[in-house]
């Protein structure tokens, strides 16, 4: 490789960030869906992550839940997205509804568009690469006399 030629060109480049915005924007397009299935059914799916709304309407979200007889146990999650070492029991009785994270299609939809407006008009606005910015090739004729 010569020590002074780049990487990726620039054409790479722009490809790496578009893939790199899209990877990191892609869990965005979740969101916390009420399940109405009895808690054996909902945890025989195994989610990792569920948010259950109490008697008294607190909520709390748990990761890595499982059932043992009427109590539902996992790792609280703290408000700064850590969690606790030991996991906690929280008797089903206590519980008013339980919900977990699922794909949204119409966010999912409406980010990729988003982003590959975002993309479009950046490439368009920078670099002509898709032949939508001015005409460079010619030179204007204002006419000699």
């Amino acid at each position: 490789m010569h020590p002074s030629r780049p990487l990726f060109n620039p054409r790479m480049q722009r490809r790496l960030i578009a893939l790199v915005q899209l990877a990191i924007f892609l869990p965005a397009c979740t969101s916390w869906q009420v399940d109405s299935a009895a808690p054996a059914e909902l945890f025989g799916k195994r989610p990792s992550i569920v948010r259950l709304t109490m008697s008294d309407s607190s909520r709390l979200v748990l990761n890595d839940p499982v059932i043992r007889g009427g109590t539902l146990y996992g790792h609280r999650q703290l408000p700064d997205q850590s969690r606790t070492q030991q996991p906690e029991g929280i008797p089903l009785a206590e519980v008013q509804e339980i919900a977990t994270l699922r794909s949204d299609p119409t966010k999912t939809t409406l980010l990729v568009t988003g982003i590959a407006v975002a993309t479009f008009s950046t490439l368009c606005f920078l670099g002509d690469a898709f032949g939508c910015g001015p005409d460079y090739s010619t030179v204007p004729d204002f006419g000699t006399e």
